[in-house]
């Protein structure tokens, strides 16, 4: 174990969870994993979070705000409605697919866990604060019925609920499809001819 002060050694740990939530998922990532990657004893995350769910629950929120600003740099640049696909996570994307499962599982577990429920909250509302932003920002390219915030919160829904019936396999149909069927859900929340 190589010596470092506890700033830095907090830091390096919770970046440990962060790349084994994305991996492994919420439930599956251990103390144990987390402490051989670090080469630390258990009792240093104990002594240093307080409690691994302590250290998952600091990951999770790094995450939410990671993924919030690499949609947004995604973004930009993009027409309106390809801006608006990127930040609500491109079905057909490849590299939303480990995001979508590890907040599958947090969404689940924030049933049980009132702190998980907190840090989904909070993910959800940043992530439609973020899409109410980009509406506004080009509002000049949209007709919105509602104001954006409203707006974001319905395309959010709809973006998580097909997601769910997709994973029960409730809905049939190709990520492909999907895609296509929130593309035409966006055009309908967010109608202009200029869009395309």
């Amino acid at each position: 174990m190589t010596y470092l002060k506890r700033d830095a050694r907090e830091e390096q740990l919770l970046e440990i969870a962060v790349g084994l939530l994305s991996s492994k998922g919420y439930r599956a990532t251990t103390i144990r994993d987390i402490a051989r990657e670090g080469g630390v004893a258990t009792g240093n995350i104990s002594r240093l979070f307080g409690s691994l769910s302590a250290l998952k629950q600091a990951a999770l929120y790094r995450i939410n705000d990671r993924i919030v600003e690499e949609y947004e740099a995604a973004s930009a640049g993009q027409t309106p409605l390809e801006g608006v696909l990127t930040l609500l996570g491109d079905p057909t994307d490849a590299r939303n697919q480990h995001v979508l499962t590890l907040w599958r599982e947090v969404a689940v577990l924030a049933a049980e866990e009132a702190t998980l429920r907190d840090i989904h909250q909070h993910a959800l509302r940043s992530w439609a604060l973020s899409v109410a932003r980009y509406i506004s920002e080009h509002i000049q390219h949209f007709r919105v019925r509602d104001t954006p915030e409203r707006t974001a919160w319905r395309l959010i829904s709809f973006i998580t609920g097909m997601d769910l019936l997709q994973e029960m396999g409730a809905m049939s149909g190709s990520y492909e499809e999907m895609k296509h069927d929130l593309v035409r859900f966006i055009r309908t929340e967010l109608i202009n001819d200029e869009v395309k």
